[in-house]
Formats: C-alpha cells, sequence, structure tokens
C-alpha cells in the first residue's frame, strides 16, 4: 500500500475568511506582484484541504482555475513561493488530471495537454489501492526530499491546492 499522510474532512464554509494554510494565485503576468498583493496566505487554521473536486469548485468560486504548469521556471517559480511560506512537505493539487483517459494527462484549466512535466520517479504509475481506487489527479508532492515533484494520486484525497488567475 503507498505511504500516504492521513486526510481529515473539510468544512469549506468558512471561504470568506480563505482559511487554507496556502492560497497561492499563479498569475503569469503577476510574479513581480506577488507579495504585494498577497496572494500567498500561510495562516495555520482548521483547514486541511480539499479533494481535487472541491478544489476546483472553490477556486472557481474565487473567480479562478486550479493551477497549470506549463514551464520549469513556472514549477520553480511556485515552488518557491510554497517554501517561502515555510511549507513544501504537504501535498497540492492542480488542475492536472488524466480522467478522460488513463495515461493522457491534461490541464483540466485550460484543457491543453501537458506539455512539460516534471513528475517523481516512477510517476504517474495510476496506482490502484486495495478498494480499487485509482490514482487520476495531478498534486505536487515533496516525497523524496527531492523538491516538489509531480505525482498522480486519487482524486478523493484530501489536500491543499493551487488557484490561479487566468
Amino acid at each position: 500500500m503507498k505511504n500516504r499522510a492521513k486526510r481529515t474532512s473539510v468544512n469549506m464554509r468558512p471561504v470568506l475568511n480563505l482559511v487554507l494554510k496556502v492560497r497561492y494565485l499563479l498569475s503569469r503576468e503577476k510574479w513581480g506582484r506577488f507579495h504585494e498583493r498577497g496572494l500567498l496566505q500561510s495562516e495555520k487554521s482548521s483547514f486541511s484541504g480539499a479533494n481535487w473536486y472541491r478544489a476546483a469548485q472553490y477556486c472557481r468560486y474565487h473567480g479562478m482555475h486550479l493551477a497549470s504548469i506549463g514551464s520549469q521556471e513556472e514549477n520553480d517559480k511556485l515552488e518557491k513561493h510554497i517554501r517561502d511560506f515555510g511549507l513544501g512537505h504537504e501535498h497540492f493539487w492542480t488542475s492536472g488530471t488524466d480522467q478522460a483517459s488513463e495515461g493522457t494527462f491534461f490541464w483540466m484549466s485550460t484543457g491543453r495537454p501537458l506539455t512539460f512535466t516534471n513528475w517523481n520517479t516512477g510517476e504517474p504509475n495510476n496506482f490502484v489501492y486495495e478498494n480499487g481506487e485509482e490514482e487520476h489527479c495531478l498534486e505536487l508532492w515533496n516525497r523524496d526530499g527531492k523538491g516538489l515533484k509531480w505525482n498522480d494520486t486519487p482524486c478523493s484525497f484530501e489536500t491543499f491546492f493551487v488557484c490561479e488567475v487566468q
């Protein structure tokens, strides 16, 4: 069985308080204004994450989308901002998924296929869990201490997520 941190249930009601440990708006035009606009929040709160679908819903509710990562530069900047706030060993949803066709990942936020990848060694592997659940959603995860790499995981797992302004 794959080693995963225990996931807890989430209450999405405190949306107005933005009670995420991390809320990161990845805006390609606004990298330099990141801190001025307060787009990353690192509050310790009761919010522990959401499954992929709820995360996407949360982002849409706030006029954003789950993030897509199109280059090494974007990947590196995202990782740096996460680490600057003392995070990095957690899991973070992106909009990547292969739910339409196993093994063919695309960015749900744009509908485009992945043109850049940063998969961890052996990923994606579509691991099948004891309950029959398969891995169809893309997360960032520092599994081996090598930085935030990409991993496919069940969309039902609850974790942090990355929203972006498009």
